[in-house]
């Protein structure tokens, strides 16, 4: 039986994706590839705090908008910002599986977890998506081999 593993390696510069098909016998074909022009992410992460806030005020519904101010925020080191953003993405789509994994980063950093709830996150987020991983670890993994966005992206697609 045929899987469809799908890679995205996001970077400074480029997105680029690939789509290939394993099949039983644990070989992989690629059926297709693309490329596009990267705006607004550093080392994988969105950081550009003002078109994610455009984002928002044109939709304020948009939970995933917040999902990235909130990441860029993080980025920033605007942890306070970070952790207000990924409630309100939390409180307009519950199931938001990287909100809550991505909260549970900025409860740790912030040395505040209290009541558990770094644990908790990370715990719910994983009950709702198996495969939901702090964000900085894939943009760690699509770093490590630049120069190769093929190598890049399935190293994304089998560890991430």
């Amino acid at each position: 039986m045929e899987r469809t593993i799908v890679g995205i390696d996001v970077g400074t510069t480029k997105i680029a994706t690939l789509v290939g098909e394993s099949a039983t016998d644990g070989s992989l074909r690629i059926v297709g590839v693309g490329v596009a022009p990267s705006r607004g992410i550093k080392r994988g992460v969105v950081v550009n705090v003002s078109e994610a806030t455009e984002a928002i005020r044109l939709e304020p519904t948009n939970a995933t908008a917040y999902l990235y101010r909130g990441s860029a925020a993080s980025y920033s080191n605007n942890f306070d910002q970070a952790y207000d953003d990924y409630n309100q993405a939390i409180r307009l789509e519950p199931k938001l599986a990287q909100a809550y994994m991505n909260r549970s980063k900025i409860v740790r950093v912030r040395g505040r977890d209290v009541s558990g709830q770094n644990a908790a996150d990370r715990a719910y987020a994983r009950s709702l998506d198996p495969n939901v991983i702090p964000l900085s670890s894939c943009s760690s993994i699509s770093t490590t081999s630049r120069g190769s966005t093929t190598r890049s992206v399935m190293r994304l697609a089998t560890r991430c």
